[in-house]
């Protein structure tokens, strides 16, 4: 660790300019520091990511840029500012937050499919979207509607649960009920 804190405070070295050199030296030693797991970091995790590193001794600042929520389907990359301490041989995450890395899919205003639904539902009208199991009960295909190519998974979900919620509010007025699982119910069939 003295060498990479030598490294550091020797003016001819600019990690802030190109943090490559750092971070090769830094990963062959980050199992030497105290809270250097914290977050499921490891030491190679370093090359090619360190970002914004300040240099002021004995601490050493920099941001990193994790992949995990990426890897799930996200659209945001969490960024961990760390602090390494020399003097400690310590190092921790001070600050957490995200960074867009894929623009955000448009908002759905699902105020008019509702309303259409809601028209054709009540209207008993047959469709590939209106599943109907009898004159009383109704399954709504939402995914027929709100495609799985239309965003992520957690963009999905919320635009068919929110379309849900507003075909529920508009037609508890005329007696149909939400029953779980996208079936709506009448207790009696309106002609």
């Amino acid at each position: 660790m003295q060498h990479i804190k030598q490294y550091l405070d020797d003016p001819k070295s600019d990690c802030s300019q190109d943090s490559t050199k750092l971070a090769e030296k830094l990963s062959t030693h980050w199992v030497e520091l105290e809270g250097g797991s914290e977050g499921g970091m490891a030491g190679f995790k370093l090359i090619q990511r360190m970002e914004d590193v300040i240099w002021n001794s004995p601490f050493l600042q920099f941001t990193i840029e994790r992949h995990g929520s990426v890897a799930q389907g996200s659209t945001r990359a969490e960024l961990h500012r760390w602090e390494v301490n020399f003097e400690t041989k310590t190092a921790s995450i001070i600050e957490k937050s995200h960074r867009q890395l894929i623009p955000a899919a448009a908002r759905l205003d699902v105020k008019p499919i509702a309303k259409q639904l809601a028209a054709e539902l009540l209207a008993h009208k047959k469709s590939n979207i209106l599943n109907w199991k009898s004159d009383n009960e109704v399954k709504v295909e939402f995914a027929k509607i709100i495609k799985t190519d239309s965003g992520n998974k957690q963009t999905i979900a919320g635009r068919r649960k929110r379309c849900r919620n507003e075909l529920e509010k508009i037609v508890e007025v005329h007696g149909w009920k939400h029953t779980g699982n996208n079936v709506f119910k009448i207790g009696e069939v309106i002609k």
